[in-house]
């Protein structure tokens, strides 16, 4: 596959009200990722909507 075809996907995830995605989304984009699933959700949770 090309290269440049390719589409990189990042995950992130917080488990509280008062936790924030922001560095883990600044870290995603770093590394090239072209789209970025965000989720709040609680660590007992086993359903994962976005993934």
């Amino acid at each position: 596959m090309n290269e440049q075809a390719r589409t990189r996907i990042g995950y992130a995830r917080v488990s509280t009200g008062e936790q924030d995605t922001t560095a883990q989304i600044e870290a995603l984009q770093a590394a090239g990722c072209q789209r970025i699933y965000t989720e709040h959700a609680s660590g007992s949770r086993t359903a994962r909507p976005e993934l």
